[in-house]
Protein backbone atom coordinates (compact mmCIF):
# COMPACT_ATOMS: atom_id res chain seq x y z
CA UNK A 1 0.00 0.00 0.00
CA UNK A 2 1.15 3.53 -0.99
CA UNK A 3 1.39 5.97 2.43
CA UNK A 4 -0.54 8.84 2.48
CA UNK A 5 1.20 11.71 1.77
CA UNK A 6 1.34 14.41 4.77
CA UNK A 7 -0.64 17.25 3.44
CA UNK A 8 -3.43 14.72 3.22
CA UNK A 9 -2.91 13.08 6.56
CA UNK A 10 -3.20 16.78 8.04
CA UNK A 11 -6.39 17.75 6.20
CA UNK A 12 -7.98 14.31 7.31
CA UNK A 13 -6.92 14.75 10.89
CA UNK A 14 -8.08 18.51 10.77
CA UNK A 15 -11.57 17.84 8.76
CA UNK A 16 -13.72 17.12 12.71
CA UNK A 17 -12.38 20.23 13.84
CA UNK A 18 -12.91 23.05 10.88
CA UNK A 19 -16.51 21.63 10.11
CA UNK A 20 -18.47 23.95 12.78
CA UNK A 21 -16.01 26.61 12.12
CA UNK A 22 -17.41 26.23 7.85
CA UNK A 23 -20.62 25.96 8.93
CA UNK A 24 -21.15 28.50 11.16
CA UNK A 25 -19.40 30.70 8.87
CA UNK A 26 -21.69 30.30 6.08
CA UNK A 27 -24.81 31.09 8.53
CA UNK A 28 -26.20 33.98 6.57
CA UNK A 29 -27.79 37.01 8.67
CA UNK A 30 -31.80 37.14 9.26
CA UNK A 31 -33.69 39.53 7.52
CA UNK A 32 -36.25 41.57 9.18
CA UNK A 33 -38.80 43.98 7.28
CA UNK A 34 -41.11 45.94 9.06
CA UNK A 35 -43.57 48.20 7.42
CA UNK A 36 -44.59 49.89 10.43
CA UNK A 37 -43.23 51.92 13.30
CA UNK A 38 -45.38 53.98 15.39
CA UNK A 39 -43.88 57.52 16.73
CA UNK A 40 -43.87 57.12 20.37
CA UNK A 41 -42.15 60.53 20.98
CA UNK A 42 -41.73 64.41 19.57
CA UNK A 43 -39.24 66.83 20.78
CA UNK A 44 -41.22 70.19 19.11
CA UNK A 45 -39.11 72.74 18.51
CA UNK A 46 -39.54 75.84 16.27
CA UNK A 47 -39.56 75.07 12.58
CA UNK A 48 -38.46 71.37 13.13
CA UNK A 49 -38.23 68.52 15.80
CA UNK A 50 -37.25 65.31 16.68
CA UNK A 51 -39.17 62.41 16.59
CA UNK A 52 -38.59 58.70 18.01
CA UNK A 53 -39.93 55.77 16.04
CA UNK A 54 -40.61 52.17 18.13
CA UNK A 55 -39.26 49.03 16.16
CA UNK A 56 -40.09 45.64 18.04
CA UNK A 57 -39.39 42.30 16.81
CA UNK A 58 -38.83 39.24 18.54
CA UNK A 59 -35.30 37.35 18.00
CA UNK A 60 -35.81 33.56 17.64
CA UNK A 61 -31.66 32.81 17.76
CA UNK A 62 -28.78 34.22 18.62
CA UNK A 63 -26.77 35.98 15.36
CA UNK A 64 -26.24 38.64 12.91
CA UNK A 65 -29.52 40.53 11.58
CA UNK A 66 -30.50 42.88 9.24
CA UNK A 67 -33.57 45.24 9.95
CA UNK A 68 -35.68 47.12 7.48
CA UNK A 69 -37.77 49.57 9.00
CA UNK A 70 -39.46 51.08 5.27
CA UNK A 71 -41.53 53.89 6.66
CA UNK A 72 -38.77 56.76 7.51
CA UNK A 73 -40.24 60.16 6.09
CA UNK A 74 -38.27 61.14 2.99
CA UNK A 75 -38.22 64.69 4.79
CA UNK A 76 -36.14 63.52 7.08
CA UNK A 77 -32.75 65.90 7.63
CA UNK A 78 -30.00 63.90 6.30
CA UNK A 79 -27.22 62.41 8.81
CA UNK A 80 -29.56 62.88 11.58
CA UNK A 81 -30.48 59.18 12.50
CA UNK A 82 -29.68 57.87 15.43
CA UNK A 83 -30.80 54.56 16.43
CA UNK A 84 -30.53 52.56 20.04
CA UNK A 85 -32.19 49.38 20.99
CA UNK A 86 -33.84 47.58 24.49
CA UNK A 87 -34.53 44.50 25.48
CA UNK A 88 -32.38 41.25 25.04
CA UNK A 89 -28.66 41.88 26.73
CA UNK A 90 -25.95 41.36 24.10
CA UNK A 91 -27.38 43.81 21.23
CA UNK A 92 -24.89 45.30 19.51
CA UNK A 93 -25.56 47.61 16.10
CA UNK A 94 -22.80 47.97 13.84
CA UNK A 95 -24.23 50.38 11.11
CA UNK A 96 -26.91 52.49 9.79
CA UNK A 97 -27.94 53.45 6.66
CA UNK A 98 -30.85 54.95 5.24
CA UNK A 99 -31.71 53.93 1.17
CA UNK A 100 -34.62 54.86 -0.51
CA UNK A 101 -37.40 51.94 -1.38
CA UNK A 102 -38.29 51.25 -4.95
CA UNK A 103 -41.61 52.18 -6.70
CA UNK A 104 -44.99 50.71 -4.78
CA UNK A 105 -48.08 49.68 -6.16
CA UNK A 106 -50.59 51.87 -5.72
CA UNK A 107 -53.34 50.31 -2.84
CA UNK A 108 -56.80 49.23 -2.99
CA UNK A 109 -58.09 52.53 -1.61
CA UNK A 110 -56.17 54.89 -4.33
CA UNK A 111 -57.14 52.53 -7.58
CA UNK A 112 -60.86 52.64 -5.92
CA UNK A 113 -60.79 56.46 -5.92
CA UNK A 114 -59.26 56.78 -9.26
CA UNK A 115 -61.78 54.21 -11.01
CA UNK A 116 -64.74 56.64 -9.20
CA UNK A 117 -63.12 59.58 -10.88
CA UNK A 118 -62.98 57.81 -14.24
CA UNK A 119 -67.07 56.88 -14.07
CA UNK A 120 -67.15 60.85 -12.71
CA UNK A 121 -65.67 62.07 -15.43
CA UNK A 122 -67.11 60.08 -18.02
CA UNK A 123 -70.57 61.29 -16.32
CA UNK A 124 -69.85 65.01 -16.82
CA UNK A 125 -68.82 64.10 -20.64
CA UNK A 126 -72.38 62.65 -21.13
CA UNK A 127 -73.70 65.90 -19.37
CA UNK A 128 -71.50 68.15 -21.55
CA UNK A 129 -73.36 66.42 -24.56
CA UNK A 130 -76.63 66.96 -23.59
CA UNK A 131 -75.80 70.89 -22.93
CA UNK A 132 -74.24 70.69 -27.10
CA UNK A 133 -77.60 69.44 -27.80
CA UNK A 134 -79.68 71.62 -26.09
CA UNK A 135 -77.66 74.51 -27.60
CA UNK A 136 -77.93 72.90 -30.86
CA UNK A 137 -81.90 72.66 -30.45
CA UNK A 138 -82.17 76.42 -29.31
CA UNK A 139 -80.92 77.45 -32.54
CA UNK A 140 -82.90 75.42 -34.54
CA UNK A 141 -85.93 77.08 -32.63
CA UNK A 142 -84.47 80.63 -33.39
CA UNK A 143 -84.18 79.56 -36.83
CA UNK A 144 -87.33 77.85 -37.33
CA UNK A 145 -89.74 81.11 -35.64
CA UNK A 146 -87.53 83.54 -37.68
CA UNK A 147 -88.13 81.85 -40.88
CA UNK A 148 -91.93 81.30 -39.57
CA UNK A 149 -92.49 85.29 -39.31
CA UNK A 150 -91.05 86.00 -42.57
CA UNK A 151 -93.35 83.63 -44.32
CA UNK A 152 -96.26 84.48 -42.27
CA UNK A 153 -98.55 86.99 -43.73
CA UNK A 154 -100.15 90.03 -42.31
CA UNK A 155 -103.29 87.59 -41.52
CA UNK A 156 -102.57 84.25 -40.53
CA UNK A 157 -104.96 81.40 -40.32
CA UNK A 158 -105.91 81.19 -36.22
CA UNK A 159 -105.50 77.43 -36.17
CA UNK A 160 -102.51 77.64 -38.11
CA UNK A 161 -101.22 80.03 -35.95
CA UNK A 162 -101.84 78.33 -32.64
CA UNK A 163 -100.62 75.14 -33.88
CA UNK A 164 -96.75 76.54 -34.76
CA UNK A 165 -96.92 78.40 -30.66
CA UNK A 166 -98.28 75.66 -29.59
CA UNK A 167 -94.94 73.21 -31.10
CA UNK A 168 -92.47 76.27 -30.62
CA UNK A 169 -93.85 76.26 -26.78
CA UNK A 170 -93.49 72.55 -26.17
CA UNK A 171 -90.40 72.29 -27.56
CA UNK A 172 -88.72 75.39 -25.63
CA UNK A 173 -90.49 74.00 -22.25
CA UNK A 174 -88.42 70.66 -23.35
CA UNK A 175 -85.10 72.44 -23.66
CA UNK A 176 -85.60 74.86 -20.43
CA UNK A 177 -86.53 71.68 -18.38
CA UNK A 178 -82.85 70.00 -19.58
CA UNK A 179 -80.70 72.62 -19.38
CA UNK A 180 -82.30 73.14 -15.88
CA UNK A 181 -81.60 69.53 -14.93
CA UNK A 182 -78.03 69.82 -16.42
CA UNK A 183 -76.90 72.76 -14.20
CA UNK A 184 -78.15 70.93 -11.40
CA UNK A 185 -76.23 67.65 -12.23
CA UNK A 186 -73.07 69.41 -13.26
CA UNK A 187 -72.87 71.43 -9.64
CA UNK A 188 -73.50 68.12 -7.83
CA UNK A 189 -70.94 65.98 -9.87
CA UNK A 190 -68.47 68.56 -9.64
CA UNK A 191 -68.73 68.19 -5.83
CA UNK A 192 -68.39 64.47 -6.10
CA UNK A 193 -65.24 65.09 -8.63
CA UNK A 194 -63.67 67.84 -5.83
CA UNK A 195 -64.24 65.83 -2.93
CA UNK A 196 -62.55 62.18 -4.80
CA UNK A 197 -59.62 64.80 -5.77
CA UNK A 198 -59.49 65.43 -2.27
CA UNK A 199 -59.50 62.20 -1.13
CA UNK A 200 -57.02 61.37 -3.52
CA UNK A 201 -54.21 64.29 -2.48
CA UNK A 202 -54.83 63.33 0.77
CA UNK A 203 -53.98 59.76 -0.17
CA UNK A 204 -50.40 60.78 -1.84
CA UNK A 205 -49.83 63.07 1.06
CA UNK A 206 -50.14 60.06 2.89
CA UNK A 207 -47.62 58.00 1.05
CA UNK A 208 -45.19 60.68 -0.30
CA UNK A 209 -43.16 60.40 3.02
CA UNK A 210 -42.45 56.44 2.75
CA UNK A 211 -40.55 56.77 0.08
CA UNK A 212 -36.90 55.57 2.48
CA UNK A 213 -35.88 52.92 4.51
CA UNK A 214 -33.58 52.79 7.46
CA UNK A 215 -31.68 49.62 7.59
CA UNK A 216 -30.16 48.64 11.08
CA UNK A 217 -27.16 46.19 10.95
CA UNK A 218 -26.52 44.33 14.65
CA UNK A 219 -26.08 40.96 16.26
CA UNK A 220 -27.67 39.18 19.47
CA UNK A 221 -26.11 37.37 21.26
CA UNK A 222 -29.47 36.01 22.60
CA UNK A 223 -32.62 35.64 22.24
CA UNK A 224 -35.47 37.49 23.19
CA UNK A 225 -37.68 41.05 22.64
CA UNK A 226 -35.86 43.66 21.47
CA UNK A 227 -37.30 47.25 20.84
CA UNK A 228 -35.51 49.25 18.49
CA UNK A 229 -35.33 53.77 18.99
CA UNK A 230 -35.04 55.59 15.91
CA UNK A 231 -34.55 59.23 16.32
CA UNK A 232 -34.51 61.71 13.82
CA UNK A 233 -34.89 65.38 12.99
CA UNK A 234 -38.21 66.43 10.42
CA UNK A 235 -39.08 69.99 9.94
CA UNK A 236 -42.52 71.09 9.32
CA UNK A 237 -42.91 71.46 13.14
CA UNK A 238 -44.05 74.76 15.03
CA UNK A 239 -44.94 75.60 18.63
CA UNK A 240 -45.92 78.77 20.09
CA UNK A 241 -46.60 79.62 23.52
CA UNK A 242 -50.28 81.04 24.39
CA UNK A 243 -51.87 81.84 27.65
CA UNK A 244 -55.40 81.94 29.60
CA UNK A 245 -54.80 84.76 32.27
CA UNK A 246 -57.81 84.84 35.21
CA UNK A 247 -57.65 87.22 38.07
CA UNK A 248 -59.66 86.57 40.66
CA UNK A 249 -60.82 89.95 42.26
CA UNK A 250 -62.39 88.60 45.47
CA UNK A 251 -59.50 86.14 46.03
CA UNK A 252 -56.86 88.49 44.79
CA UNK A 253 -55.13 85.99 42.70
CA UNK A 254 -53.88 85.62 39.08
CA UNK A 255 -54.59 82.39 37.17
CA UNK A 256 -51.86 81.47 34.70
CA UNK A 257 -52.58 78.79 32.60
CA UNK A 258 -49.88 77.83 30.13
CA UNK A 259 -50.55 76.34 26.76
CA UNK A 260 -48.57 75.70 23.73
CA UNK A 261 -50.42 75.42 19.86
CA UNK A 262 -48.77 72.94 17.80
CA UNK A 263 -48.70 72.61 14.27
CA UNK A 264 -47.11 70.12 12.46
CA UNK A 265 -46.97 69.21 8.87
CA UNK A 266 -44.68 66.37 8.58
CA UNK A 267 -46.96 64.26 6.45
CA UNK A 268 -47.56 61.77 8.82
CA UNK A 269 -50.16 61.40 11.69
CA UNK A 270 -48.91 61.23 15.38
CA UNK A 271 -51.48 59.07 17.65
CA UNK A 272 -50.84 58.49 21.58
CA UNK A 273 -47.69 60.41 21.12
CA UNK A 274 -45.69 61.72 24.23
CA UNK A 275 -45.02 65.29 23.22
CA UNK A 276 -42.31 68.23 25.11
CA UNK A 277 -41.80 71.55 23.92
CA UNK A 278 -38.34 73.09 24.02
CA UNK A 279 -37.44 76.26 23.19
CA UNK A 280 -33.93 75.46 21.77
CA UNK A 281 -32.75 75.30 18.44
CA UNK A 282 -30.99 72.50 16.79
CA UNK A 283 -27.84 73.42 14.90
CA UNK A 284 -26.80 71.12 11.96
CA UNK A 285 -23.82 73.24 12.26
CA UNK A 286 -23.28 74.15 15.72
CA UNK A 287 -19.14 74.80 15.29
CA UNK A 288 -17.51 77.96 15.77
CA UNK A 289 -16.85 79.44 12.22
CA UNK A 290 -13.26 79.68 10.93
CA UNK A 291 -12.26 82.99 10.36
CA UNK A 292 -9.76 83.10 7.16
CA UNK A 293 -6.90 85.77 6.84
CA UNK A 294 -7.05 89.20 5.90
CA UNK A 295 -4.68 89.36 2.82
CA UNK A 296 -3.65 92.81 0.94
CA UNK A 297 -1.67 92.14 -2.24
CA UNK A 298 -1.35 93.56 -5.74
CA UNK A 299 -2.76 91.02 -7.54
CA UNK A 300 -6.08 88.92 -7.47
CA UNK A 301 -5.20 85.11 -6.40
CA UNK A 302 -6.78 81.76 -7.34
CA UNK A 303 -9.15 80.28 -5.08
CA UNK A 304 -8.09 76.97 -3.69
CA UNK A 305 -10.91 74.37 -3.34
CA UNK A 306 -11.04 74.16 0.35
CA UNK A 307 -11.49 77.84 0.97
CA UNK A 308 -14.81 78.01 -1.32
CA UNK A 309 -16.79 76.47 1.41
CA UNK A 310 -14.88 76.66 4.81
CA UNK A 311 -18.16 76.17 7.00
CA UNK A 312 -17.32 73.70 9.61
CA UNK A 313 -19.41 70.48 9.41
CA UNK A 314 -21.63 69.69 12.52
CA UNK A 315 -24.26 67.87 13.65
CA UNK A 316 -27.00 68.43 16.66
CA UNK A 317 -25.89 71.13 18.82
CA UNK A 318 -24.52 70.16 22.51
CA UNK A 319 -28.10 70.30 24.19
CA UNK A 320 -29.29 67.63 21.73
CA UNK A 321 -26.42 65.46 20.97
CA UNK A 322 -26.96 62.47 18.32
CA UNK A 323 -25.07 59.62 19.13
CA UNK A 324 -23.04 58.72 16.09
CA UNK A 325 -24.88 55.73 14.59
CA UNK A 326 -22.17 53.94 13.01
CA UNK A 327 -20.67 52.42 16.33
CA UNK A 328 -21.63 49.54 18.23
CA UNK A 329 -24.66 50.36 20.97
CA UNK A 330 -24.88 47.91 23.73
CA UNK A 331 -28.35 46.16 24.42
CA UNK A 332 -28.75 47.97 27.55
CA UNK A 333 -28.77 51.46 26.09
CA UNK A 334 -31.69 52.96 28.09
CA UNK A 335 -31.72 56.43 26.54
CA UNK A 336 -34.58 58.71 26.18
CA UNK A 337 -35.93 61.95 26.98
CA UNK A 338 -36.56 62.50 30.91
CA UNK A 339 -39.81 62.47 31.87
CA UNK A 340 -40.55 65.48 34.12
CA UNK A 341 -42.69 68.33 33.34
CA UNK A 342 -40.04 71.13 33.05
CA UNK A 343 -36.40 70.28 32.48
CA UNK A 344 -33.85 73.06 32.24
CA UNK A 345 -31.25 72.29 29.42
CA UNK A 346 -28.31 74.81 29.71
CA UNK A 347 -30.16 77.96 28.06
CA UNK A 348 -33.47 76.35 27.21
CA UNK A 349 -36.45 74.89 28.48
CA UNK A 350 -38.29 71.76 27.67
CA UNK A 351 -41.97 71.42 28.62
CA UNK A 352 -42.80 67.60 28.51
CA UNK A 353 -47.02 67.44 27.88
CA UNK A 354 -48.12 65.14 31.31
CA UNK A 355 -50.67 63.16 28.23
CA UNK A 356 -50.23 61.40 25.45
CA UNK A 357 -51.36 63.55 21.90
CA UNK A 358 -52.93 63.11 18.86
CA UNK A 359 -52.39 65.37 16.15
CA UNK A 360 -53.26 65.25 12.34
CA UNK A 361 -50.50 66.52 10.10
CA UNK A 362 -52.15 69.96 8.80
CA UNK A 363 -52.12 73.58 9.15
CA UNK A 364 -54.41 73.78 11.59
CA UNK A 365 -52.62 74.07 15.34
CA UNK A 366 -53.22 71.34 18.31
CA UNK A 367 -53.53 73.52 21.72
CA UNK A 368 -52.46 71.47 24.16
CA UNK A 369 -52.08 72.13 28.28
CA UNK A 370 -48.75 72.82 29.85
CA UNK A 371 -49.11 73.77 33.51
CA UNK A 372 -51.11 76.22 35.94
CA UNK A 373 -49.76 78.91 37.92
CA UNK A 374 -51.03 81.38 40.35
CA UNK A 375 -49.52 84.64 41.98
CA UNK A 376 -50.11 87.48 44.13
CA UNK A 377 -51.07 90.24 42.16
CA UNK A 378 -51.43 94.24 42.72
CA UNK A 379 -54.26 95.69 40.93
CA UNK A 380 -53.00 99.19 38.84
CA UNK A 381 -55.67 101.58 37.12
CA UNK A 382 -53.83 103.60 34.49
CA UNK A 383 -55.37 106.14 32.02
CA UNK A 384 -54.02 109.02 29.57
CA UNK A 385 -57.39 111.29 29.62
CA UNK A 386 -55.73 113.34 26.67
CA UNK A 387 -56.13 110.66 24.40
CA UNK A 388 -58.84 107.95 25.38
CA UNK A 389 -60.90 108.34 28.59
CA UNK A 390 -60.80 104.71 28.90
CA UNK A 391 -59.43 103.62 32.16
CA UNK A 392 -57.28 100.76 31.45
CA UNK A 393 -57.10 97.43 34.18
CA UNK A 394 -53.11 96.33 34.99
CA UNK A 395 -52.18 93.71 37.21
CA UNK A 396 -48.48 93.45 38.71
CA UNK A 397 -46.73 90.71 39.61
CA UNK A 398 -43.97 88.53 40.49
CA UNK A 399 -43.22 85.20 38.37
CA UNK A 400 -42.32 82.92 41.68
CA UNK A 401 -42.89 79.93 39.62
CA UNK A 402 -40.67 77.30 38.23
CA UNK A 403 -41.41 78.03 34.49
CA UNK A 404 -40.68 80.93 32.48
CA UNK A 405 -43.55 82.71 30.69
CA UNK A 406 -42.06 82.71 26.82
CA UNK A 407 -43.47 86.14 24.67
CA UNK A 408 -47.12 85.01 23.46
CA UNK A 409 -50.31 86.03 23.17
CA UNK A 410 -52.47 86.17 26.45
CA UNK A 411 -56.37 85.48 26.66
CA UNK A 412 -57.64 88.01 29.52
CA UNK A 413 -60.61 86.83 32.02
CA UNK A 414 -61.42 89.10 34.73
CA UNK A 415 -63.75 86.68 36.59
CA UNK A 416 -65.73 84.94 34.65
CA UNK A 417 -65.83 87.98 31.88
CA UNK A 418 -63.29 88.20 28.69
CA UNK A 419 -61.81 91.36 28.67
CA UNK A 420 -59.77 90.77 25.07
CA UNK A 421 -55.87 89.60 24.38
CA UNK A 422 -52.57 90.66 25.04
CA UNK A 423 -49.34 90.00 24.28
CA UNK A 424 -46.63 89.66 27.15
CA UNK A 425 -42.64 89.42 26.60
CA UNK A 426 -40.24 86.87 28.11
CA UNK A 427 -40.69 86.62 31.93
CA UNK A 428 -37.74 84.70 34.04
CA UNK A 429 -38.48 83.00 36.86
CA UNK A 430 -38.53 85.54 39.90
CA UNK A 431 -38.93 88.33 37.46
CA UNK A 432 -41.70 91.09 38.09
CA UNK A 433 -44.15 91.38 35.15
CA UNK A 434 -47.03 92.85 34.14
CA UNK A 435 -50.54 92.18 32.63
CA UNK A 436 -53.34 94.14 30.14
CA UNK A 437 -56.83 93.24 31.47
CA UNK A 438 -58.84 95.68 29.66
CA UNK A 439 -60.82 98.39 30.41
CA UNK A 440 -62.34 99.00 33.51
CA UNK A 441 -66.30 100.73 32.80
CA UNK A 442 -66.35 101.24 36.79
CA UNK A 443 -63.85 104.27 36.81
CA UNK A 444 -64.45 107.47 34.92
CA UNK A 445 -62.35 109.94 33.89
CA UNK A 446 -63.14 113.68 32.27
CA UNK A 447 -60.36 115.63 30.77
CA UNK A 448 -61.08 119.86 30.29
CA UNK A 449 -60.04 122.51 28.72
CA UNK A 450 -59.88 125.82 30.13
CA UNK A 451 -60.43 129.20 28.09
CA UNK A 452 -57.46 130.47 26.34
CA UNK A 453 -55.75 133.75 26.39
CA UNK A 454 -53.78 135.14 24.27
CA UNK A 455 -51.78 138.40 24.90
CA UNK A 456 -48.64 140.62 23.57
CA UNK A 457 -46.11 141.81 26.14
CA UNK A 458 -42.78 143.65 26.15
CA UNK A 459 -42.01 147.06 25.52
CA UNK A 460 -42.41 146.78 22.31
CA UNK A 461 -44.99 144.18 22.63
CA UNK A 462 -43.88 141.92 20.19
CA UNK A 463 -43.72 138.84 22.44
CA UNK A 464 -47.16 136.56 21.94
CA UNK A 465 -47.61 134.84 25.42
CA UNK A 466 -50.80 132.19 25.83
CA UNK A 467 -51.84 130.90 28.78
CA UNK A 468 -53.95 127.39 29.22
CA UNK A 469 -55.03 125.01 31.22
CA UNK A 470 -56.50 121.62 31.58
CA UNK A 471 -58.66 120.13 34.47
CA UNK A 472 -58.53 115.94 35.08
CA UNK A 473 -61.32 114.52 37.10
CA UNK A 474 -61.71 110.78 38.41
CA UNK A 475 -64.25 108.97 39.84
CA UNK A 476 -64.26 105.71 41.83
CA UNK A 477 -67.85 103.69 41.23
CA UNK A 478 -66.18 100.64 42.14
CA UNK A 479 -66.80 99.20 45.66
CA UNK A 480 -63.53 98.66 46.99
CA UNK A 481 -60.31 101.26 47.23
CA UNK A 482 -58.39 101.77 43.90
CA UNK A 483 -55.44 103.27 42.82
CA UNK A 484 -55.59 104.84 39.51
CA UNK A 485 -52.16 105.88 37.67
CA UNK A 486 -52.83 109.69 35.31
CA UNK A 487 -50.57 110.40 32.38
CA UNK A 488 -50.63 113.60 30.67
CA UNK A 489 -47.63 116.30 29.84
CA UNK A 490 -47.11 119.35 29.09
CA UNK A 491 -45.11 120.77 26.69
CA UNK A 492 -41.64 120.37 25.10
CA UNK A 493 -39.36 123.58 24.42
CA UNK A 494 -36.85 123.05 22.00
CA UNK A 495 -36.05 126.32 20.76
CA UNK A 496 -33.68 129.47 23.18
CA UNK A 497 -36.70 132.00 22.43
CA UNK A 498 -39.57 129.83 22.96
CA UNK A 499 -39.72 129.81 26.88
CA UNK A 500 -42.96 127.15 28.82
CA UNK A 501 -43.89 128.39 32.28
CA UNK A 502 -46.33 126.52 34.77
CA UNK A 503 -48.84 128.91 36.52
CA UNK A 504 -50.63 126.18 38.64
CA UNK A 505 -49.98 121.90 39.32
CA UNK A 506 -52.25 120.79 41.91
CA UNK A 507 -52.09 117.70 43.26
CA UNK A 508 -48.13 117.67 42.23
CA UNK A 509 -47.19 114.52 40.15
CA UNK A 510 -45.50 111.88 41.62
CA UNK A 511 -42.90 112.09 38.34
CA UNK A 512 -42.28 113.97 35.57
CA UNK A 513 -39.44 113.17 33.16
CA UNK A 514 -37.30 114.97 30.90
CA UNK A 515 -40.24 115.22 27.93
CA UNK A 516 -42.60 116.70 30.73
CA UNK A 517 -44.78 113.72 31.10
CA UNK A 518 -46.63 113.91 33.81
CA UNK A 519 -47.86 110.91 35.84
CA UNK A 520 -49.95 111.08 39.02
CA UNK A 521 -50.60 108.17 41.46
CA UNK A 522 -54.27 108.82 42.83
CA UNK A 523 -55.48 106.59 45.89
CA UNK A 524 -59.80 106.37 45.94
CA UNK A 525 -62.20 105.00 48.16
CA UNK A 526 -65.52 103.94 46.75
CA UNK A 527 -67.59 106.73 45.28
CA UNK A 528 -64.62 109.13 45.58
CA UNK A 529 -63.60 111.86 43.37
CA UNK A 530 -60.32 113.78 42.61
CA UNK A 531 -59.48 116.30 40.38
CA UNK A 532 -56.37 117.42 39.19
CA UNK A 533 -55.46 120.94 37.67
CA UNK A 534 -52.96 122.13 35.39
CA UNK A 535 -52.04 125.69 34.14
CA UNK A 536 -49.33 126.64 31.85
CA UNK A 537 -48.26 129.52 29.45
CA UNK A 538 -46.04 129.63 26.77
CA UNK A 539 -43.90 132.74 25.33
CA UNK A 540 -42.23 133.37 21.64
CA UNK A 541 -41.41 136.36 20.02
CA UNK A 542 -44.04 137.03 17.26
CA UNK A 543 -41.69 136.92 14.53
CA UNK A 544 -40.77 133.45 15.06
CA UNK A 545 -43.17 130.47 13.67
CA UNK A 546 -43.85 127.74 15.97
CA UNK A 547 -44.99 124.29 15.23
CA UNK A 548 -46.57 121.69 17.30
CA UNK A 549 -47.44 118.33 17.28
CA UNK A 550 -50.24 118.35 20.05
CA UNK A 551 -52.69 121.10 21.44
CA UNK A 552 -53.96 121.34 24.67
CA UNK A 553 -57.36 119.34 23.73
CA UNK A 554 -57.98 116.04 23.44
CA UNK A 555 -56.15 114.01 20.89
CA UNK A 556 -56.86 110.89 18.85
CA UNK A 557 -54.17 107.91 19.45
CA UNK A 558 -52.22 107.98 16.88
CA UNK A 559 -51.60 104.09 15.22
CA UNK A 560 -48.75 102.33 15.98
CA UNK A 561 -45.23 103.46 14.00
CA UNK A 562 -46.90 106.66 12.99
CA UNK A 563 -45.56 110.14 13.84
CA UNK A 564 -48.05 112.98 14.38
CA UNK A 565 -48.05 116.25 11.89
CA UNK A 566 -46.80 119.58 13.18
CA UNK A 567 -49.02 122.47 12.60
CA UNK A 568 -48.64 126.09 13.23
CA UNK A 569 -48.94 126.82 17.39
Amino acid sequence: MKPLALPLLLALSLQPALQPALQLSAQAETITELSSSPISKVIAYQGQGIVSREARLSLSKPGDYRLRVTDIPLGMVADSLHVSAQGAPGISIHNVQVMPLPPGEENKETLKLKAQLKQLNQQMARLENTHTLNERGQDWLDTYWEQVSNKTPAYPQPAEWQKTLDFLNQNQAKLLESETQFQQQKQDLQAKIAEVNKKLSEQASQLAHKTQAAVVYFTAKTAGPVSFQLRYLVPGIHWTPSYDARMDEKAGKLSLTYYGDIVQQTGEPWQDVDVSLSTAVPQLNAAVPMLEPWVITHHQPQLEKGMLNNAPRGGFSDEEEMRDSDGPVSGSDNSGFVESDVQTQGLSVLFAIPQKVSIDSSPHARRVSIATRSFNYEAEYQVVPKLSRRVYLRARFRNNGDLPLLAGQIRNYVDLDYTGTSQISLVRPNEEASLNFGVDENIRVARREGSEQTTLTGLMRDTRRREMSYEIEVSNFKNKPVQVVVWDHLPLVRHDQIRMTVLKMTPQPQEQTRENVLRWVLDLKPQEKKKISVAYAVEHPISLEVYSNFTNEIQAPMRQNKQRQYEKF
